[in-house]
């Protein structure tokens, strides 16, 4: 048995070049990422938390190499992903996926679903046959609360909620160990919000696939997250169980967030006993 973390983070830190004048001179660097140590195990849920510009999307990012870091080391499944070339990191793309914010700008508006959420087995060859590629859509649409009759249908066609369920169509398709979540709920209201956190620990409980959630709600990461990282200004300054952190918060930047989430959360709760009266 691998006790591994299935994502291990050590010393990360991902800058962005200032440059001013006329001929662009380089006069420093935001230290987006500055430091930053986690790691995620196979089959549960660190959150990463804060607020914006604390830099928690930047790593996010950096983990999928869509933003390259300047140092540090990243292990996906046991082996180090920071210096591999495009090449190399392809097939360690199939097994880490990314939900984005806003599924409006990561969904090509001029596909079908059917091509959407098939653009993963289509780059990783994962079916064989354009029947097997429609069976594997139908079957993940599914899995995700979506009809298959919505095969032909365009991304414009859906509401909010049900585009961010495509997006996580889409990742889970290729049947990933890590999905990193970057704020993929904040932009639905909060019954919306309830369901969307539901689905994904019915797929995580299904296919143990492990979440690194980043937010800067802590409320939304109570019942899904087993860990929570707290980061501010490009580091992380408090890492814990969930309940622990909840409970006993060590660092006072920890404090000034739940006590927001505190001043909330007897709303919440309404809104979230209003979606499960209607579900019933």
């Amino acid at each position: 048995m691998n006790d591994a973390p299935l994502l291990e983070v050590t010393g990360l830190k991902t800058w962005f070049p200032v440059r001013r004048g006329l001929f662009r001179k380089l006069t420093g660097y935001v230290r987006a990422v500055d430091g930053v140590d986690f790691r995620v195990e196979r089959g549960q849920t660190l959150a990463l938390v804060g607020e914006s510009g604390s830099g928690k999307t930047t790593v996010g990012r950096s983990i999928v190499r869509l933003i390259e870091p300047e140092s540090g080391s990243i292990r996906f499944a046991g082996r180090e992903i920071l210096g591999l070339d495009e090449r190399a990191l392809f097939p360690v793309r199939r097994q880490l996926q990314m939900v984005f914010q806003d599924p409006m700008t990561s969904l090509n508006p001029r596909l079908r679903v059917l091509d959407l959420v098939a653009e993963g087995l289509d780059s990783f060859g994962l079916a064989k046959n354009r029947s097997e590629r429609r069976d594997r859509v139908v079957e993940v649409l599914r899995r995700v609360k979506l009809s298959p009759d919505h095969l032909t249908r365009f991304p414009h066609e859906f509401s909010g909620g049900q585009r961010q369920r495509l997006g996580i169509a889409r990742a889970l398709a290729v049947e990933p160990a890590l999905i990193v979540c970057d704020e993929a709920v904040s932009a639905l209201d909060v019954s919306i919000q309830a369901q969307i956190l539901n689905l994904l620990a019915d797929l995580q409980a299904e296919f143990g696939v492990a979440y690194l959630f980043i937010t800067h709600d802590l409320s939304v990461v109570r019942h899904l997250a087993h860990q929570v990282a707290v980061m501010h200004e490009g580091k992380i300054v408090e890492i814990n169980d969930t309940a622990q952190l909840f409970d006993a918060p060590q660092h006072p930047y920890t404090r000034t967030l739940l006590s927001a989430v505190l001043s909330l959360e007897p709303r919440a709760r309404l809104e979230r006993s209003r979606t499960a009266a209607l579900s019933l």
